[in-house]
């Protein structure tokens, strides 16, 4: 028996169809505008974000320019703070012997490590003792307030010329200049400094400043001097 199409069934179909459609395209309408709501508020977001951060990049680029002119280093403070001091004190010294008219008495040396005070012995000792003279105490009371003003170990250094020297007290040359400058080292500490920082060392004849060849030369090497620790 043959098949016969029926409109109204056709029709139905077709309704369907159509309704179904226009369902479907409401729907993409709806998506569409949302993938375009939302693409326009991620365009706003990002390029907010860009410009607070092109404003961000550009403090910090001015912060960083204008931080190295301000910056200082710490060691830098330092050395500053200690140098300072240091040079106020050498400026006393070298005022301090001016003023006393020690020059030719009492030599000035510095290097880096050490601020060298080389006193000539007769100026503290008489001849072949140890007990300070007068005018030697009265000379290593004048250093006193500067050797307060300085930091750093003290190495009080006797020294000798190459005569031998035989007494009941002294049986060598380095028995003469321990004893001297051991006794400068407690002329310091009864003074008020620090008894830490001193250390009494003899070297006898052996660190001459000049050859034993004339009288002149033996003073010059018949000396106290007072190795003082720079501190920079």
């Amino acid at each position: 028996m043959k098949t016969v199409n029926r409109p109204s069934l056709n029709l139905q179909a077709f309704t369907d169809d159509i309704e179904n459609k226009n369902d479907d395209n409401w729907m993409i309408s709806y998506i569409d505008v949302f993938v375009l709501m939302s693409t326009v508020f991620v365009m706003l977001l990002v390029l907010s974000r860009s410009e607070s951060g092109e404003a961000t990049l550009e403090s910090l680029k001015d912060s960083v320019q204008v931080l190295p002119e301000h910056i200082v280093d710490v060691s830098d403070l330092a050395l500053m703070d200690k140098k300072i001091p240091n040079e106020r004190w050498m400026a006393d010294i070298s005022s301090s012997i001016q003023l006393n008219g020690l020059e030719k008495l009492v030599t000035l040396i510095k290097d880096a490590n050490y601020t060298e005070l080389a006193i000539q012995s007769r100026v503290l000792f008489s001849s072949g003792t140890s007990e300070l003279t007068r005018s030697g105490e009265g000379l290593l009371e004048k250093l006193i307030p500067v050797l307060k003003d300085s930091e750093g170990l003290v190495f009080i250094e006797g020294h000798t010329d190459d005569h031998p020297i035989a007494t009941s007290r002294f049986s060598s040359n380095w028995d003469l200049a321990s004893a001297r400058a051991t006794e400068v080292l407690q002329f310091f500490v009864a003074g008020g400094l620090n008894k830490s920082r001193f250390r009494a060392v003899s070297y006898g004849d052996t660190k001459p400043y000049a050859p034993n060849s004339s009288e002149a030369n033996r003073q010059k090497n018949r000396r106290v001097s007072l190795m003082i620790q720079r501190q920079i």
